[in-house]
């Protein structure tokens, strides 16, 4: 059994990762935090917590013996030379994310795929597990018309073509519409400005790790109109058929790219016009509660209670 837990990792809700640690400090039991420098910043949730570089091989050295963790917690690999572990006996658990090259280095004890199911072969010791979403964090507001949103993210290029896609689309079709940009304010620090606004989120993203946006934007009221592949169809049923599908590779990212069916779009928004919304986003809502920590915490008790 795990007593004295720790988290490595970026600490500010700016980042993708960053939302995920904080969810996991504010509802599991972590001792302590050993933050890893981002550009984006780094915010101070413990008294318990120490901030190094990943280059500062000594310093997360110092951490261990003043710390004195006996379980390790982190999303993805935190690129620490993994040698300075050999000094400690310390489990080690991390989470992966779908399609980053730092969750698949084997230097854990324990993977957690945050799914029911994992879609691919692997020989690393994987539990399947959900990763809940802390829906206190999320203003929840029933959505009630038809201006759609698009959320430029930290994806690929071709994330970010597909959405001049989608408002090219919607220009044409004569349609109200809200783009906004986690580049901007060098990301926002509180997750509900990206989802205040609008009614209708279209996340048609090309590829995605974990999909978390999916779930936040229907934590807020949002419906979320997807393409169909995973793990984007595992949170949202507005999903359309990529036009086509091709293996994807840059530095950290090993995935498959979808691009995106613009007549399929369009069908599914002329679907749309004709939906009560209201109800869409009750339903929206009612899903992202089924996978709050709230239900599923005590499956993360076991878990860590069982180390």
């Amino acid at each position: 059994m795990a007593n004295n837990i720790a988290l490595v990792g970026y600490t500010n809700r700016t980042t993708g990762l960053g939302n995920i640690n904080f969810e996991l400090y504010k509802n599991l039991p972590i001792k302590s935090i050993c933050s890893i420098y981002t550009p984006h910043g780094q915010e101070t949730w413990s008294e318990n917590q120490m901030s190094i570089r990943h280059t500062e091989i000594e310093k997360f050295d110092e951490f261990l013996k003043k710390y004195e963790p006996d379980l390790l917690l982190f999303t993805e690999s935190f690129m620490i030379d993994p040698s300075i572990l050999k000094k400690y006996k310390i489990k080690k658990v991390m989470i992966m994310m779908f399609e980053s090259k730092a969750s698949h280095v084997p230097i854990a004890d324990y993977y957690v795929f945050p799914f029911p199911f994992c879609p691919f072969k692997s020989r690393l010791p994987i539990v399947n597990m959900l990763l809940p979403i802390d829906t206190t964090l999320f203003e929840f507001r029933v959505r009630k018309e038809r201006k759609f949103i698009m959320i430029y993210g930290t994806g690929g290029l071709g994330n970010r073509r597909q959405i001049d896609t989608v408002v090219d689309l919607l220009e044409m079709m004569g349609l109200e519409y809200i783009v906004k940009s986690k580049f901007q304010k060098r990301f926002p620090s509180d997750p509900n400005e990206l989802y205040r606004d609008g009614d209708i989120l279209i996340a048609v993203d090309a590829y995605m790790g974990y999909g978390r946006h999916i779930i936040e934007a229907m934590a807020c009221g949002l419906p979320v109109i997807t393409q169909d592949y995973f793990p984007a169809n595992f949170w949202s049923d507005l999903t359309i058929k990529p036009k086509k599908s091709y293996e994807f590779h840059e530095k950290w990212v090993r995935t498959t790219y979808h691009e995106l069916d613009r007549g399929a779009l369009e069908t599914m928004i002329k679907l749309l016009m004709e939906i009560n919304i209201s109800k869409l986003s009750l339903e929206a809502r009612k899903k992202a509660r089924r996978y709050s920590w709230e239900n599923n915490l005590k499956h993360w008790e076991d878990f860590l209670n069982a180390i």
